[in-house]
């Protein structure tokens, strides 16, 4: 865990800036730059843990994003509906 969590903030961090410095370029170009930033943290993930658990990093991080999605959806609908019973 000390080895970790500092790389994995690391890896979020970049992605963070990535996506608010560049929001005017054409999706695919942003897509890439995901890409190779995960990439570069697989690497750096495998290296405190087997490839295997610096994989699922990857997938859990994704997974979390789903339901975070769908969670701020759900709730955009939800107050959508309510505005909606008050008019």
């Amino acid at each position: 865990a000390q080895r970790f969590w500092p790389v994995f903030n690391q890896y979020q961090d970049e992605l963070r800036i990535v996506r608010r410095d560049n929001k005017s370029l054409p999706q695919v170009e942003l897509d890439q730059k995901v890409v190779d930033i995960r990439k570069k943290y697989f690497q750096e993930f495998s290296k405190v843990l087997n490839k295997d658990r610096a994989d699922r990093v990857f997938k859990a991080d994704n997974e979390f994003r789903d339901v975070i999605r769908k969670e701020i959806q759900e709730r955009r609908q939800l107050k959508s509906e309510r505005r909606g019973l008050r008019q």
